[in-house]
């Protein structure tokens, strides 16, 4: 747990050594907002069923004629995307299209919660729906963004934020048929000068008079701590300092004492060596600059084996580096 908490940490401040996010320069000139125009954007999308002339009679089987597809859209936030191509017949593959202002598209992102997105038949009626974070390297690639959304028959979301640049899993959730999600209860939190330090609690906003903080996040469901043995999950995290800011997200199986280390992130994100204490370990892999820094996790979900989902969603610290 120590372990996990101290991960999410080092992935948000390690840019700021450098003065600079993890995903290239992040001062404001260089965001969506102050480029203007409209920005490319589409999504694509895998859905279960067949494709005939005429739709089937039968309950068991879902089916859709051309007509049917064409007609669907899919609404990303507040923003309704319409149907582009059909990619693949077997299985269903279908592309969506828009042109979005590069200002509304920076207002999804800067929002630093999941964005609801669902897809809808011609009659308005729900298809399918996600809720996915979208990552912070979309403003960043300024001029050059045009995120393309890919969304797996299994639910797993990876987006490219550039024609050219290489689709990356991000934190998200499918809630088609009424799934249940189970909101986790507020986190317990530690934070130890390094792993060989006694954990103390954090406060939020309190300050540290070390440089290379280890953070221990502790996830509860109610009164219980919640097992992470046979989860599979995603994160999606945010650090700020001034104007610079950094996203990473993971959609990596959960392994006792397994580290994962993304590229060019500069930090280690484990689960702590006994998964049934529900602990993740976020630990910064180099010194952290002196300054006030926000730490937001917008989201971090966990699927169980059995189909259950648990998530923990909307959590903002902040501390300071003396």
């Amino acid at each position: 747990m120590k372990k996990l908490f101290v991960l999410f940490l080092i992935v948000a401040l390690l840019p700021f050594t450098t003065g600079c996010g993890i995903f290239g320069d992040n001062d404001d000139a260089a965001g969506l907002a102050a480029m203007g125009g409209a920005v490319d954007f589409s999504v694509q999308s895998e859905l279960a069923g067949t494709i005939s002339d005429a739709a089937s009679l039968r309950a068991s089987t879902v089916s859709y004629t051309m007509a049917e597809i064409r007609a669907m859209t899919i609404t990303v936030g507040d923003m309704v995307m319409s149907f582009g191509e059909l990619i693949s017949s077997s299985p269903i593959k279908i592309k969506f299209v828009t042109k979005v202002s590069s200002v509304k598209l920076q207002e999804l992102v800067e929002r630093n919660e999941p964005v609801a997105m669902t897809i809808k038949n011609s009659n308005g009626e729900e298809v399918k729906k996600f809720e996915v974070v979208l990552p912070q390297e979309i403003v960043t690639a300024g001029e050059n963004a045009a995120p393309e959304i890919t969304i797996s028959s299994t639910g797993v979301i990876e987006i490219k934020v550039t024609p050219t640049s290489t689709a990356k899993p991000v934190a998200s959730v499918e809630t088609t048929g009424g799934v249940t999600i189970t909101e986790l209860s507020a986190p317990t939190i530690q934070w130890q000068a390094g792993m060989g330090g006694t954990p103390a609690a954090f406060t939020n906003g309190m300050n540290i008079n070390f440089s290379h903080p280890v953070f221990l996040i502790t996830l509860n469901n109610g009164s219980s701590v919640l097992n992470l043995t046979n989860l599979s999950c995603n994160f999606s995290l945010k650090v700020t300092k001034a104007n610079s800011e950094t996203v990473a997200e993971y959609a990596k199986a959960v392994a006792a004492g397994a580290e994962y280390n993304e590229p060019n992130q500069k930090f280690t994100l484990m689960v702590s060596d006994d998964p049934t204490t529900g602990v993740l370990v976020a630990e910064m892999q180099s010194d952290l600059t002196a300054g006030t820094y926000t730490v937001s996790i917008p989201q971090i979900v966990f699927t169980a084996q059995n189909g259950n989902v648990f998530r923990l969603k909307g959590l903002t610290y902040s501390f300071k580096i003396q």
